[in-house]
C-alpha cells in the first residue's frame, strides 16, 4: 500500500527503512517519514550511493539490475544532505569499496559469505577508516534521530 496515505502521525519511535529511499521522491517521502516519527524519534537508512562518476559507470556495466522504479538511482550527497536537514542528530556510516566488486567476479565468489567476500569486507573496513574513502563507498547506513 501507499504508507503516504495512512494516518500514523507521531506513531513510531523507530522507524526502519532500508533500500527504499533511492525509489522515491526524496523531499515527499521523507515529509512523511518525520511526520509518522514522535517527538525524539530515529529513523535507519540503509541505501545504496555514488559520489564517483566513474564508480556509477562500473555500477552502471556489471550487472546490477535497475529501473525497478521511475526513480530509482544511486543516492548522492545532496540526498543524503536533504535526508539529514530533517533531523538534529545525524550518524553516516559508509560501506563497500572494494567489495561493491564481488559483481564482475564469477558466480561462486558473489556470495555474501564467500572467503573472497568476507576478505573484501575487511580491507574495506580498513579503507573506510582513511579520510575521503567514502567518496569511494557504495553504500550508507544513516541514523538519524529527533526530528526538527
Amino acid at each position: 500500500g501507499d504508507a503516504m496515505t495512512y494516518g500514523f502521525d507521531g506513531e513510531f519511535d523507530l522507524i526502519t527503512a532500508p533500500l527504499i529511499m533511492h525509489h522515491l521522491d526524496i523531499k515527499m517521502a521523507m515529509d512523511g517519514l518525520v511526520r509518522y516519527l514522535k517527538p525524539n524519534g530515529t529513523i535507519v537508512f540503509w541505501e545504496p550511493v555514488a559520489f564517483s562518476r566513474s564508480l556509477q559507470w562500473i555500477r552502471d556495466h556489471c550487472g546490477v539490475k535497475k529501473e525497478v522504479s521511475v526513480n530509482e538511482r544511486q543516492l548522492v550527497k545532496g540526498d543524503l544532505d536533504l535526508m539529514g536537514s530533517y533531523f538534529k542528530e545525524v550518524t553516516v556510516s559508509y560501506y563497500y569499496i572494494l567489495t561493491r566488486l564481488q559483481c564482475l567476479l564469477p558466480g561462486k565468489y558473489k556470495n555474501e559469505l564467500s572467503s573472497l567476500t568476507m576478505f573484501l569486507k575487511k580491507i574495506d573496513r580498513l579503507l573506510l577508516k582513511l579520510p575521503g574513502a567514502a567518496y569511494f563507498a557504495a553504500s550508507v547506513v544513516m541514523t538519524c534521530r529527533i526530528p526538527k
